[in-house]
């Protein structure tokens, strides 16, 4: 087909191939002329790239199999929350009281109440392991006999946990006294959402005990990648 340049400036009868190598520069082609539908795969190679802005890391990242990396499930130790008792707590001689853990040092997801039920909830969407810790003293023991006993320990859903598992100290030499006296345990626990702790006492001492202000806490934090 012959070359035709006709009257309005139209060039007709040039096939693919049909110009010199270069003929063709960044200076000939309209802005915004060349678009995505125009690049064949492959014809941005990493040495094509000079940079590229924070700003065009959006969306979805392409996971090593095609699917969608959104993120790294369990990527940090949220929730997390830790708090403590402010003031004493009477504990009355021989019946199982939950602690009133009324202050926080931080919430990550307000999951953790302070004013009514003094017990962490797991969040929607927030099911998992987690490991909790906690701990309580006592203002003072009057060991009036052999046998005295104060125990510590965690409530999953207004249940014991692992049916009996407990921290707990014994004082038997009768006599003795002891001024706040304290002890902690953990546990590493698997909860669903809406799952909740509590933290649990009991002595024998045969009277009211208080509890040492300041010395009774519970803090936990969701396992990350677990």
């Amino acid at each position: 087909m012959a070359v035709v340049i006709n009257g309005s400036g139209t060039v007709t009868g040039i096939s693919v191939g049909g110009l010199p190598d270069g003929i063709v520069d960044s200076g000939t082609l309209a802005t915004n002329s060349v678009d995505s539908a125009e690049l064949i795969d492959g014809a941005v190679d990493n040495s094509h790239i000079d940079a590229l802005a924070a700003s065009k890391l959006t969306g979805a990242l392409p996971a090593l199999d095609g699917s969608s990396l959104t993120g790294i499930s369990g990527g940090d130790n949220t929730p997390s929350f830790s708090a403590y008792k402010n003031s004493v707590q009477a504990i009355t001689t021989s019946t199982w009281t939950k602690l009133e853990v009324t202050t926080e040092y931080w919430d990550t997801d307000s999951a953790f109440d302070s004013t009514t039920n003094y017990r962490f909830t797991v969040p929607s969407g927030e099911g998992g392991k987690y490991h909790l810790t906690a701990g309580t003293g006592w203002s003072r023991f009057d060991n009036s006999a052999a046998g005295r006993y104060q125990f510590l320990k965690f409530y999953k859903n207004g249940s014991e946990f692992r049916g009996g598992l407990r921290t707990y100290s014994t004082l038997d030499a009768a006599g003795g006294q002891y001024d706040d006296f304290e002890y902690t345990t953990a546990i590493d626990i698997d909860l669903a959402a809406s799952d909740y702790v509590e933290l649990y006492v009991w002595h024998n001492e045969g009277h009211d005990v208080n509890t040492s202000a300041s010395q009774t806490f519970f803090t936990g934090f969701k396992l990350a990648g677990v």
